[in-house]
């Protein structure tokens, strides 16, 4: 399944990438803090769903785009990457 996970070419709010440990505890943060999120039907595999978090990492940088998706008892992260990358929405 596509999967666009790039915790270490985004930028913390310190200003540090993101490690792979530091990215999930962000977005574990973010959930528990009530960030809104949106559900999505996903294209791969066809019909079942995932849950997109945009959010604001910093007015100097564009909107880091999370994509989660529910399997088997765990959360899969499909993608973590700033918004600007060429057609986020539409491969995933």
């Amino acid at each position: 399944m596509p999967c666009r996970w790039f915790p270490y070419e985004v930028l913390s709010i310190s200003g540090a990438p993101f490690t792979e440990d530091s990215a999930w505890n962000f977005v574990a943060d973010k959930l528990s803090e009530g960030h809104p999120f949106e559900e999505v039907s996903l294209k791969v595999p066809h019909g079942k769903r995932g849950y997109v978090l945009k959010i604001e990492i910093g007015s100097d940088r564009p909107l880091l785009y999370v994509k989660l998706q529910i399997g088997m008892g765990t959360v899969i992260g499909r993608s973590f990457h700033y918004t600007d990358h060429c057609g986020d929405e539409e491969i995933e």
